[in-house]
């Protein structure tokens, strides 16, 4: 359309110049065909599709006419199918009805005739029943005593046997008391005697023996004391433990170099603080006299020992150390 504008245009201008246009003639008469050519295609296109969708339109139509027809069929078969039940289900009322009142009425006429007979036979069988139980009664009586008689014996014995566990259950309890009673004393005897048992409340023993921990010793080894031996003595009221460095005729002195016995240098692979005197202790050197030891702690820094109070008699010494009980083991 556009080109055909611009030739019609052109041919305007050429007329007025005066021109020749014959060739713009030609070309425009060939553009104004094939303008018309596609208009009669574009309405040709625009009726055939108006056709289809007349012929669509027809068909959802019937579709739809169709659809209503099923549907009415449909509505009035289910109508005459509920009509149908609905008379079926009266009949079948009806009858059972009937059938009802006749199946009654002949019942009550047999019940009423069960009754009568069953009343006569009731009456029968109670008579009997009563006679049965009278003399079941009688019987009963006659076997209960009986059985009592033949129980009386048994029951004694169930009776003499309960009395029986009771009494063995009593002896248990008190042999079991006995016993627990002559452990106790047997402990007491061995650790008043033979064994005895500390808590240890200080640390001039460290770390051998802590603050805290249970150690329990043996009353019966006095007289054999040997070097490295941890006893149990008393000193001012207080339970101590102390190791033996020395023992009857061993002399004993302390010098720079540290615990010297007989004149030789101690190696004592557990101690960790050096051995020194004290300003105000004992004079050393000093010879340990017969029946007495030399006593030292392991923490040699602040321990009361035998350099504050000399020697230690034997006789006075509580026992030997046999084993410790640490305080984080309890």
């Amino acid at each position: 359309m556009q080109r055909l504008e611009e030739l019609n245009i052109q041919w305007s201008q050429t007329k007025q110049k005066g021109s020749s246009a014959q060739g713009l003639d030609t070309t425009r008469s060939s553009h104004m065909n094939a303008v018309e050519r596609a208009i009669a295609q574009s309405e040709r296109a625009v009726a055939e599709r108006d056709v289809a969708q007349q012929e669509a339109q027809k068909i959802a139509e019937q579709q739809t006419a169709a659809g209503q027809t099923a549907k009415y069929q449909d509505t009035s078969m289910r109508d005459n199918t509920a009509e149908r039940d609905n008379t079926a289900e009266q009949d079948t009322a009806a009858e059972r009805d009937n059938t009802a009142e006749r199946d009654t009425a002949a019942e009550r006429g047999n019940t009423t005739e069960r009754d009568a007979a069953t009343e006569q036979d009731t009456a029968t069988e109670r008579d009997n029943t009563t006679e049965q139980t009278t003399a079941t009664a009688e019987r009963g009586n006659d076997s209960a005593a009986e059985q009592s008689d033949a129980q009386e014996p048994e029951a004694r014995g169930v009776r003499s046997k309960e009395t029986a566990q009771k009494a063995s259950v009593w002896k248990d309890m008190l042999a079991l008391l006995v016993k627990i009673t002559l452990i106790g004393l047997v402990f007491v005897v061995l650790f008043t005697y033979l064994f005895g048992i500390m808590r240890y409340q200080e640390p001039s023993m460290s770390p051998s023996i802590k603050d805290g921990d249970l150690v329990l010793f043996y009353r019966y080894t006095k007289s054999g004391y040997m070097p490295q031996d941890v006893i149990v003595l008393e000193h001012e009221g207080k339970q101590q433990a102390r190791r033996v460095v020395a023992t009857a005729g061993d002399t004993v002195d302390i010098t720079e170099d540290g615990l010297l016995v007989n004149g030789a240098l101690q190696q004592e692979s557990e101690i960790y603080q050096k051995t020194e005197r004290y300003e105000e202790g004992v004079d050393l050197p000093l010879t340990v006299p017969e029946g007495e030891v030399f006593v030292l702690g392991d923490s040699r820094v602040g321990s009361t020992d035998s350099r504050v109070y000399g020697c230690v008699k034997i006789e006075d010494t509580l026992g030997k150390v046999m084993t410790v009980i640490r305080r984080r083991s309890l």
